[in-house]
């Protein structure tokens, strides 16, 4: 995955992480930002200025003292990552999931307080001895009151080389409490769906950080039953107010076409765009690549 396309996510996540824009910090108030949380001198002027989409500033500083780069969301006032420029700070080493986990967190405790309690962690990487793993933090119920995702990545030797936070500016008002019911909204999934053999799955997500119903349809109950030809997953978005589909995806493991899962009626109407996971989840794995990729480039 190039740096370029891993910018672009990015970006994309960036400017959907909130509503209207606020008013733009200055340089100087950025700069106090950083002060609060790193104990270097952060130089006077940002490194370097990036303008994402219509609404978002954002400014990097580079701290030559500890050789990292700190980027922060002018326009609504919050920190968005730091990373590490050089190589890792030790000899290689084996650091395990729970280790690297045990890291990310830690900085999330330090930069986002008793929020990272409420987060559910979960690793990548680590298959091969040097590796170092990914890790990402989401919220448990798949909302977030103020704390969208955390992701990081930790060296083989277990030093913190990434770490990025996505957290909703004070003042965010809070979501609505859900209209339609997650029964309500499993029947208007299976509705459309209208295929026997699928087994529901609902839980609470967010889509552009809206909450949602994500209506899940699968034909399989449990992971001992995954058919052999590979499973066949539909997967819905509902509006927790209306009870639109905002959303349709549909995946099929099985390179056979009669495997494929036919379009929904809500596709078959034209209204129907491809979304494969959750956006908060996206967004972590969009800040896991970026780390693990910035990691290889320090490496090699």
């Amino acid at each position: 995955m190039s740096l370029d396309c891993i910018r672009i996510g990015l970006a994309v996540v960036l400017a959907l992480s909130t509503q209207a824009a606020q008013c733009e910090l200055s340089v100087p108030e950025c700069r106090a930002m950083i002060e609060k949380w790193t104990n270097a001198p952060v130089p006077a002027l940002p490194t370097s200025t990036e303008q994402i989409g219509s609404n978002c500033t954002m400014y990097s500083f580079l701290i030559e003292e500890t050789d990292t780069v700190w980027k922060v969301d002018a326009t609504r006032g919050r920190v968005l990552s730091w990373h590490r420029r050089g190589a890792p700070p030790e000899e290689p080493g084996e650091v395990s999931a729970e280790e690297a986990i045990e890291t990310v967190a830690a900085e999330a405790r330090r930069m986002i307080g008793k929020d990272a309690e409420s987060l559910v962690w979960s690793t990548t990487g680590g298959e091969h001895p040097g590796d170092g793993f990914g890790v990402a933090g989401v919220p448990a119920d798949g909302l977030g009151d103020r704390v969208l995702y955390v992701g990081g990545s930790v060296s083989a030797g277990g030093a913190l080389m990434y770490y990025g936070q996505c957290v909703l500016p004070e003042g965010t008002p809070a979501d609505p409490e859900p209209i339609i019911t997650a029964d309500q909204a499993v029947a208007i999934a299976e509705a459309d769906w209208n295929t026997d053999g699928f087994f529901p799955h609902v839980q609470l997500s967010r889509h552009m950080w809206e909450p949602v119903w994500a209506v899940t349809l699968r034909d399989y109950q449990s992971p001992s039953e995954i058919p052999t030809h590979g499973p066949r997953v539909v997967r819905y978005l509902i509006d927790t107010q209306s009870g639109a589909i905002v959303e349709v995806s549909h995946t099929a493991s099985s390179g056979d076409p009669a495997d494929r899962v036919p379009p929904t009626a809500f596709e078959r109407a034209g209204e129907g765009r491809p979304v494969t996971w959750p956006l908060a989840a996206c967004a972590a794995l969009a800040l896991i690549a970026l780390g693990l990729f910035l990691l290889r480039r320090r490496l090699t």
